[in-house]
C-alpha cells in the first residue's frame, strides 16, 4: 500500500488499531497527499491514534471536514459544545463553579455500540480528543466488526444476508446500566427508526461488516419479537466472544480517529469525581449499503429470468 514519506505507521494490535507518528494535523491539512495516506491508513487499520498533537478547535475541525461534512447532533438535550464550534460536543461529567454541566453529565461504562447508529445516515468517522484526563485514565475499547463477520459459521452469514434491524433510539442505550435494565419498550415504539441491513458494505474496501443495532431487543421486520431477540443476541454473544479488538486509554492531547462503519466501541466508566474532557466528534457517512441486497422479481417473468 502506498504511503507517505513523513508518515509513520506501527501497528497497535494485530487486527485493529495503528499509531500515527513524524506528523501533526497541521501537516495534514497543508499537504494534499499527506492526507491521502493517512485517509488509506485509516480505511485499512479502521483505528488511528496521534499522539501529543495540541490542536485547537479550529484545526480539529478542518481535519474532520476532509473526511466528510460535520454531523450536527446539537438536537442531543445533553450535549454541551466548545463556545462558537457547534460540531464539538464536550464528553465530560464536571460542572463549573456555578453548577452548571460542562460536558453530556455521562461517566458512565458503556456497552459496545456504533455512534449515532439510530440516524438514517451515520457517521462515518469518530473523532475523540483528550483535553482532561484522570490518573488512571479510562479505556475505550474497539472491535473490528468485518474481522467478526469473517468468522460467524456460514449458517449464519446465509440467515442474515438480507435481514435488517431497526435501530430505534432509546435513551441512554449505550449505558451498562441501561443496556442490562432497561426494559423493552413496546413493539410499536421499537419499530421507530431506520432499518438498516444487519450486513452492509464497507465501501472503502468491499468487504461485509456485521453491522448490529445496540439493543438486543431491536426489531427484525418479518421476525417476532422473541425471533429478533435470539438472534440478535447470539450475533452480539459472538461478536463479544471475537478477540479482534484493541484497548486504548486517551491520554491529553490524544486524538483518536475511527472508522464508525467497520466497527463498534464501548468503554470503562470512572467515578464522577474524577474530571475526564474529550472532544467528540462526527463526519457524515454513507447510507448503509446491503452488502447482500434482496434481488427485484418481474412479476411478469416466470423462472430464472425473473430476476
Amino acid at each position: 500500500m502506498s504511503t507517505h514519506p513523513k508518515l509513520k505507521i506501527s501497528g497497535i494490535s494485530e487486527y485493529i488499531g495503528a499509531d500515527v507518528a513524524g506528523i501533526s494535523i497541521d501537516d495534514a491539512l497543508a499537504d494534499e497527499d499527506l492526507f491521502a495516506a493517512i485517509d488509506r491508513a485509516l480505511r485499512r487499520h479502521l483505528i488511528l491514534r496521534f499522539r501529543q498533537q495540541r490542536i485547537g478547535p479550529a484545526s480539529i475541525s478542518d481535519f474532520m471536514g476532509r473526511f466528510g461534512p460535520a454531523m450536527d447532533i446539537r438536537v442531543s438535550e445533553q450535549a454541551v459544545h466548545v463556545p462558537g464550534y457547534n460540531f464539538i460536543q464536550m464528553l465530560s461529567g464536571a460542572t463549573d463553579e456555578n453548577g452548571r454541566r460542562l460536558g453530556d453529565d455521562n461517566t458512565s461504562e458503556q456497552t459496545w455500540h456504533t455512534d449515532a447508529g439510530g440516524w438514517e445516515v451515520p457517521p462515518g468517522v469518530v473523532f475523540l480528543y483528550g483535553r482532561v484526563i484522570p490518573e488512571p485514565a479510562p479505556r475505550t475499547h474497539f472491535k473490528n466488526m468485518i474481522k467478526v463477520y469473517e468468522t460467524l459459521p456460514q449458517a449464519l452469514k446465509d440467515r442474515i444476508a438480507t435481514l435488517r434491524a431497526i435501530h430505534h433510539p432509546y435513551p441512554r442505550a449505550v449505558d451498562i446500566e441501561v443496556h442490562r435494565n432497561g426494559p423493552t419498550l413496546s413493539r410499536e415504539i421499537r419499530q421507530n427508526g431506520p432499518a438498516q441491513p444487519l450486513v452492509r458494505r464497507h465501501l472503502p474496501t468491499g468487504k461485509p461488516v456485521l453491522y448490529l443495532p445496540t439493543r438486543r431487543d431491536s426489531v427484525i421486520p418479518g421476525l417476532s419479537d422473541r425471533e429478533s431477540k435470539i438472534l440478535l443476541t447470539e450475533l452480539w454473544d459472538l461478536t463479544q466472544a471475537a478477540d479482534f479488538d484493541t484497548a486504548l486509554a486517551i491520554q491529553v492531547d490524544d486524538l483518536i480517529v475511527s472508522d464508525n462503519i467497520a466497527t463498534v466501541h464501548s468503554r470503562d466508566g470512572w467515578p464522577p469525581a474524577l474530571r475526564r474532557d474529550v472532544w467528540h466528534l462526527l463526519s457524515e457517512g454513507e447510507s448503509p449499503t446491503p452488502m447482500y441486497p434482496k434481488k427485484t422479481v418481474n412479476p411478469n417473468v416466470v423462472g430464472p429470468a425473473a430476476y
